[in-house]
């Protein structure tokens, strides 16, 4: 049989026990049931109303490792002429027996000595016990003014209550520094998106408006309360709508993102908008909503499509013309050119790449040294070349080209970036210039020939008359043989002027200048042409200067041709 002894020890722990159970009970109820700072107020009060103390405090560790006293009561706020409001003590300011049961995180109590600052409060006795878990303070409980002594055992009681407390102090702290931070979060995303160009909203997956940026709203010229809610394809284009839908669909699937181009009708009428989308996901995976960031890409679009038709109507008169036009950049190698350039060689545009070595090899091996230090030494100037080249078609065969062109960009330090030209083909004009030349010098070689002909029998007709003027005095025969031997004379000249026209159109000619006498040379002519104006009844007479001079410098037959 126990004995009265042991049955009232039990009683005491059961008592005992059911205290800290109690205790523990209103803490719970006091942490759980606030869910600001004024849960910490309503556990300090009860704990003073349990431990029958005048004073008492609760506070937490910060995420810097300050104290924080998040409630004062108001009797010790008016003792120590504080102001409303939480209290915040760095490390450094710890002081007393709550800094050194914070320090050593142990449990510390006094009941006589204590040793104060200036503006403390009153402390006849003081309890302080810190809050530990797992092995890291998170806060303090701290009672003073007991009306008896604190004992051993109101120090397991207090503890017994940190130690229950400790768990959700810490969980309650976390929750509230990550609250803190998504709020801190929320606020800089509201500043970020209230305050940038770009249009944002969030959707479902209806494409409802969860959520619409003020530069949206003023974009569309709609408050946010007609948007919210709504549908965004009535805003879509018809013709753009497909493709819209489509990005709708694609954002739902890996990778969860998408870009398209729309048109939306904006209070400014119809504008081009690029879109980025993302998916955002829960935790299990699946799409709930979608966010998208938008760009009014109108100006841009604009400026395509006038590249566009300008390039088009490029390409049409390039296409429409028979002269080639190349672009070519030296540094690169890179070479642009329209199809004319190949296809007047037979080439077919499907056959060939439009590249520089390929314009290069086909260019005469004979031709190509020149036309390419010709066209390096125009790197450096301003004028445009000019030059003439064969060229190799299609069929092995050679076409003749003039090719034309300048430097049109450069560096900052005048280095040829860019040269521009056109390349045209010439071979029925050259080969008409060749056939041409052919004719002419086939002209010379046949009036050579023919001069010569003429030649042979004139010395021998001059040579009869020249011998029967030796061997026949009678005065008048003489005179014909004269006559007949200036005739043959100015014949012999005239197929000479033959041959000279030859050495002109050859660029050989060359103009012997000799002394003659004007009045002879006159008088020959006189003598030449005077029987036939007589046979028709006419006279022709010719007269002298006594002051002429007597002699000049020519060539005296052609004189006589005048």
């Amino acid at each position: 049989m126990p004995s009265d002894r042991d049955l009232t020890e039990a009683k005491q722990h059961i008592l005992e026990l059911e205290t800290l159970l109690a205790l523990n009970q209103l803490a719970a109820e006091a942490l759980l049931s606030e869910t600001d700072d004024k849960g910490y107020g309503r556990l300090i009060e009860r704990l003073q109303q349990i431990f029958q103390c005048e004073f008492g405090l609760f506070g937490h560790i910060d995420p810097e490792g300050n104290l924080v006293f998040p409630y004062i009561p108001t009797n010790i706020r008016e003792s120590c002429g504080m102001n409303d409001g939480c209290s915040r003590f760095p490390r450094a300011d710890w002081a007393g027996i709550w800094g050194r049961s914070l320090t050593d995180q142990k449990s510390l109590f006094a009941n006589s000595g204590l040793i104060l600052p200036k503006k403390h409060i009153a402390l006849e006795n003081c309890l302080s016990v810190p809050i530990v878990f797992r092995n890291e303070l998170v806060g303090l409980l701290l009672l003073g003014n007991r009306a008896g002594d604190f004992l051993q055992e109101d120090v397991q009681r207090l503890e017994s209550v940190a130690a229950y407390i400790g768990p959700v102090l810490k969980t309650r702290l976390e929750e509230k520094r990550k609250s803190a931070a998504l709020a801190h979060s929320e606020e800089n995303y509201r500043l970020l998106v209230e305050n940038q160009n770009e249009l944002v909203v969030k959707i479902d997956l209806e494409g409802r408006f969860l959520f619409v940026s003020p530069s949206y709203c003023n974009v569309f010229g709609k408050t946010e309360q007609e948007l919210l809610g709504q549908s965004f394809w009535p805003l879509v284009h018809e013709d753009d709508l497909e493709a819209a839908m489509q990005a709708l669909r694609d954002v739902q699937k890996p990778p969860y993102t998408t870009y398209t181009e729309q048109r939306a009708l904006t209070k400014s009428g119809w504008l081009w908008l690029s879109w980025s989308d993302k998916a955002i996901r829960d935790e299990h995976g699946a799409v709930v909503a979608i966010i998208g960031v938008g760009r009014d890409v109108t100006p841009r679009v604009i400026a395509e499509e006038a590249l566009a038709k300008s390039e088009e109507r490029l390409k049409l008169a390039m296409d429409s013309v028979s002269d080639g036009i190349w672009d070519w950049h030296p540094e690169t190698g890179v070479m642009s050119c329209s199809p004319s350039c190949f296809t007047m060689l037979g080439f077919d545009l499907q056959e060939i790449s439009e590249t520089y070595d390929l314009w290069r090899g086909l260019i005469h091996p004979q031709d190509y040294p020149y036309v390419r230090d010709l066209i390096k030494s125009h790197y450096g100037i301003e004028e445009a070349f000019e030059t003439e080249f064969r060229m190799q078609t299609k069929t092995q065969g050679w076409k003749w080209v003039m090719c034309r062109g300048k430097v049109v960009e450069r560096d900052d330090s005048g280095k040829a970036l860019r040269m521009t030209g056109t390349t045209v083909d010439i071979t029925r004009s050259k080969l008409a210039e060749q056939a041409a030349e052919a004719a002419n010098k086939a002209k010379s070689e046949f009036l050579a020939n023919m001069s010569h002909e003429i030649r042979t029998p004139l010395n021998g007709i001059m040579g009869m008359l020249q011998l029967i003027k030796t061997t026949t005095p009678e005065t008048e025969l003489e005179h014909y043989c004269d006559t007949a031997l200036h005739s043959g004379k100015r014949l012999a000249s005239l197929v000479g002027d033959i041959l000279d026209l030859s050495k002109i159109e050859a660029g050989k000619m060359q103009i012997h200048r000799n002394p003659f006498d004007l009045v002879d040379t006159v008088r020959a002519v006189e003598q030449l042409f005077c029987r036939q104006p007589h046979s028709r009844g006419s006279v022709l007479n010719s007269n002298s200067i006594p002051d002429c001079p007597g002699r000049f410098l020519a060539t005296p037959p052609g004189c006589s041709k005048c």
